[in-house]
């Protein structure tokens, strides 16, 4: 059996700043960015030639 590592969760206390800092110094793609609830985002970004993403959420939840 082969395992991968798909997706990480990391707890941020900015999502604006963690999407943007990820996205256009590091340059990963941002693959899902939804509002699930009111008070709930996701932001999913994929480092270049990566199979594996980070899921970013408030810090707090």
């Amino acid at each position: 059996m082969d395992w991968t590592l798909e997706a990480i969760l990391v707890p941020v206390a900015d999502l604006d700043l963690a999407k943007e800092f990820s996205s256009e110094r590091l340059g990963f793609a941002v693959d899902l960015d939804p509002q699930l609830t009111d008070d709930l985002r996701l932001i999913q970004l994929t480092p270049p030639g990566s199979g594996c993403s980070i899921q970013a959420f408030p810090a707090d939840r």
